[in-house]
């Protein structure tokens, strides 16, 4: 092979590659579309903790199943509305009464508990 021939040779194989992946990430995307949220259910979790760690999974930094996308900016602000959204449900599964029925004891030992982690988050920056 020239050396003009091995750069072409890689990029039709990039392009086959990402072509050959489209296909197999839409179909493992709607599969898990639709069984996500009933295995949530199961496991008693919110849908949206299980979304996100999909896309985790299934993203460029794991098994890279789905690339990096081009506009960027546009990823990041879904990024930012599906952890509103988990924020959002997470505080609909906060359960008053029994917070109530614990006393103050516990309010007191999950504030320490979020103290420590802030400060060992300040200590490792």
């Amino acid at each position: 092979m020239t050396a003009v021939a091995a750069p072409a040779a890689a990029q039709a194989s990039e392009i086959a590659h990402s072509t050959l992946a489209s296909p197999i990430a839409l179909v493992v995307i709607g599969a898990a579309a639709f069984t996500l949220p009933i295995v949530a259910r199961r496991l008693r979790l919110p849908a949206v903790v299980l979304e996100i760690l999909f896309g985790v999974v299934v993203g460029p930094q794991v098994l890279g199943l789905i690339g990096a996308p081009a506009d960027q900016d546009a990823i990041e602000l879904l990024a930012e509305l599906g952890l509103l959204l988990l924020m959002f449900l997470a505080g609909f599964e906060v359960d008053f009464e029994r917070v109530e029925r614990h006393g103050i004891g516990s309010i007191l030992f999950a504030g320490a508990v979020f103290g420590a982690i802030v400060v060992a988050s300040w200590l490792g920056t």
